[in-house]
């Protein structure tokens, strides 16, 4: 009863990992998986299809990002349980049922995400609170200088919960698309994710939308646990092509939230700010420099 949906690019290896354990740790409930493939070379998704049943893969003409690529997933779906899943992400055990079972009982309209690790088993955030006008001009300019000074980057991610594992099922303001559950309805009858994101950050516009249209509910499920490597789909690019994107999109959703002014001043300050931090970079890896030779 559970369509799983994941969008590929370039990712092989990670991606026939992630088929596996949902084949190996899924069994009490039905599923079919859909395999979104952004324009790969050299994939080895006929095998997959061929080696498992109750796959569906759709190979798109272009790389159509990752919004974009989702929203083409669902037309494939035949159950109305949606889970977007990333490729570079890792079933570990059979507690992914017991979520699936726990929305299946959900009242009203929710998402539901499990608690995420790294794959040394360090715990990964995946959540954090509704991104406003005071906390995203933080992020974007006073934290071009602060994240390099350690006592004040803390101080700057307060739209962040506490960077520790929920110890029960817990509401979220907002939940990244790693692993997300929800309702097919629900996703179409608010548009899906915003194509004009190419990456990054629809997800969250797309949870915000969902909570302010639907008055919807944001749940992670702790007892469910994936792992996720991060930036499967990015591994092996430049910096620039995995920045540029980020920053895009970043400037992206401040213009549509927080419209015209808003956005102008935070590209003034993380200008100005990102300048002033520059020469204090070297002096701080200057000091660091001299103290770990002395």
């Amino acid at each position: 009863m559970v369509s799983i949906i994941i969008v590929n690019y370039n990712s092989p290896h990670l991606i026939q990992k992630c088929i596996e354990t949902i084949f190996e740790f899924i069994k009490s409930i039905d599923f079919e998986v859909i395999i979104v493939d952004n324009l790969s070379s050299n994939e080895n998704l006929d095998e997959i299809k061929k080696r498992y049943k109750n796959i569906t893969v759709v190979r798109l003409a272009q790389n159509l990002g990752f919004g974009w690529a989702n929203n083409i997933g669902i037309s494939f779906c035949k159950y109305e349980n949606i889970f977007f899943l990333n490729s570079d992400t890792e079933l570990i055990n059979h507690t992914i049922d017991d979520m699936f079972r726990y929305f299946f009982n959900m009242d009203g309209h929710n998402i539901i995400s499990p608690s995420l690790k790294w794959p040394d088993q360090r715990f990964q955030n995946s959540y954090c609170r509704s991104i406003t006008t005071l906390n995203f001009w933080m992020y974007t300019s006073l934290a071009s200088i602060a994240k390099h000074l350690s006592s004040f980057n803390s101080k700057l991610k307060y739209h962040k919960y506490d960077f520790k594992p929920f110890k029960e099922i817990t509401r979220v303001d907002i939940v990244y698309a790693t692993a997300i559950m929800v309702k097919k309805a629900d996703f179409l009858t608010i548009g899906g994710f915003d194509t004009s994101y190419f990456m990054y950050f629809e997800d969250i516009d797309f949870v915000q939308k969902f909570s302010k249209l639907l008055k919807g509910k944001i749940y992670i499920y702790p007892n469910a646990t994936l792992i996720h490597h991060g930036q499967g789909s990015s591994n092996g690019s430049k910096l620039l092509k995995v920045n540029g994107p980020f920053f895009k999109s970043l400037y992206k959703f401040g213009y549509k939230h927080f419209q015209f002014i808003p956005i102008t001043l935070f590209l003034f300050t993380d200008i100005i700010f990102s300048t002033v931090s520059y020469p204090i970079r070297l002096i701080v890896k200057y000091l660091i420099y001299i103290k770990k030779w002395k």
